[in-house]
This record gives structure tokens, C-alpha cells and sequence, in this order.
């Protein structure tokens, strides 16, 4: 399924736009993602429906959202069903940063290239990744990038590893810090 604009947001839920665009910046248009932050808003009574809309019942300025519980067990229980080499590339890319190279980080995870971008395209296959176009290495080589479908699944991946694994790269990928390559 296709990731939703803010409009059709607007429209689907019968919201205002600036609710809408709570919603797109916090499921980046997912529609699983925008019902569990709907639903989340809901019980914290910041929206409500009312004369069959939806709306807000604080400003949106006040309105700090935490990823909801369900999601991130959502997310949990997807990477837990991948293979234990799937799990570890997704993690190396995690630290790396938003979008990465494959050859950069199979390098960085010390895997073999061709197979770490193997496991890319099969998680790509399964919705977990995006294609992000090839990228022209030093050698004059090319590789593939990918990037998380979305930055809760990156979030969650990174903070599954333990303190020391992520410690050594996360001055430069950090989710926090933006990441790089």
C-alpha cells in the first residue's frame, strides 16, 4: 500500500489540515502507522471525533508524540521473524544512518558485500527497506543504497543493540544525529 499525502489524510479521517499533517509527519503517510498514532492521540484525549470529524483538542504546538507501544511491538515482532544475518544487516544499517550503502555497510559490519546487498533486496522485497539509487564509490564502482521504509523501524532497530555495539558509530549515526553515507 501506498503511503498517504496529507490531503488524502484529511479527507480519509475527515480532519483538519493541521491534524493531518500531525499525522503525515509522525506516519510519514503509512496508513498502519497513522491509525496507531490516531489511536494513540484518542486515548491521551489530544483529538477526538466530534460531529463526525476528527479534532484536535489542544493546540498542535503541545502535542509531543512518542512512538506508541503497539508500533514499536509491531516492528518488534516483524525483525524477530527475520533471519539472524537479516537482522544484523539491518542493524549495521541502522547505525549508519537513514539511507546507506550496501558496500559501505557490509564493509563497516566486516559481511561479504554481495550478500549483505542480497539481504537488502530481499528485506526491500518484504517492505522493511527502499531502494534509494546506486551511489558511485571511490573505485569508481557503484552500489546500491537502500533506506528504511520508515524511521520508526530504523529507531527500533537501533535501539535493540546493546550500549557497546552502538557506542563506536554513534557519534556519526545516531537516528538522533541524521547519520551518514
Amino acid at each position: 500500500m501506498q503511503p498517504l499525502r496529507e490531503r488524502e489524510i484529511a479527507s480519509y479521517l475527515a480532519a483538519g489540515p493541521e491534524l493531518a499533517t500531525l499525522l503525515h509527519r509522525y506516519s510519514e503517510g503509512n496508513p498502519l502507522f497513522m491509525a496507531a498514532v490516531l489511536e494513540h492521540l484518542a486515548v491521551q484525549d489530544l483529538v477526538a471525533r466530534e460531529n463526525g470529524r476528527w479534532q484536535l483538542r489542544v493546540p498542535v504546538q503541545k502535542i509531543e508524540i512518542e512512538p506508541p507501544e503497539s508500533l514499536r511491538q509491531t516492528i518488534e515482532t516483524q525483525i524477530d521473524r527475520l533471519s539472524g544475518a537479516e537482522q544484523r544487516s539491518l542493524e549495521i544499517a541502522s547505525v549508519i544512518g537513514p539511507v546507506f550503502s550496501a558496500a559501505l555497510s557490509a564493509m563497516s559490519g566486516g559481511m561479504d558485500i554481495q550478500e549483505f546487498e542480497t539481504l537488502c533486496e530481499g528485506l526491500r522485497r518484504r517492505h522493511i527497506l527502499r531502494s534509494a539509487g546506486p551511489q558511485e564509490l571511490p573505485n569508481r564502482g557503484a552500489s546500491e543504497r537502500y533506506q528504511f521504509v520508515h524511521a520508526l523501524y530504523r529507531e527500533v532497530l537501533y535501539r535493540r543493540q546493546s550500549a557497546g555495539q552502538s557506542c563506536e558509530a554513534a557519534s556519526a549515526g545516531s537516528p538522533a544525529a541524521g547519520g551518514i553515507v
